[in-house]
């Protein structure tokens, strides 16, 4: 049976932290594309881990986890090169606010094919925006 490897892509701090008490609590073999201050954030929680390329943690990945991407366009690069090579994308999306515009950059729109929220609040805002996707 082929082993399944998840990719998590982060950078922003706070979706780097729930995704980070996430592995903790499910056992299973990780890849890790980590820009600052995720790196930290999951060094802190999970100890030593070692860190690969995006590209590479996309190639090897049967699915992606990522953070939603404000800051930076990293975890927005994961969640586009993830679906154009025909992986699952998980977003956990860590915030109340500017749900839509994490997914997009220079006009053109990403999603992912699920997300994860933390709360019912979360769960209200993202359902009423994102109707098709899981």
């Amino acid at each position: 049976m082929k082993s399944k490897f998840v990719g998590i892509v982060s950078k922003d701090a706070g979706a780097a932290n729930q995704i980070a008490h996430y592995i903790l609590k499910n056992a299973g073999q990780y890849l890790f594309a980590l820009q600052e201050p995720a790196l930290s954030i999951f060094t802190q929680i999970l100890g030593e881990i070692s860190i690969l390329e995006l590209d590479e943690v996309v190639k090897t990945s049967n699915e992606i986890i990522t953070g939603p991407g404000w800051t930076s366009d990293f975890e927005w690069e994961g969640i586009r090169k993830g679906r154009a090579n025909g992986k699952k994308v998980i977003t956990h999306l860590d915030h109340w606010n500017y749900y839509l515009e994490r997914f997009i950059r220079q006009s053109e729109t990403i999603l992912p094919d699920e997300l994860w929220v933390s709360d019912e609040y979360s769960e209200k805002i993202a359902v009423g925006l994102f109707k098709e996707t899981k």
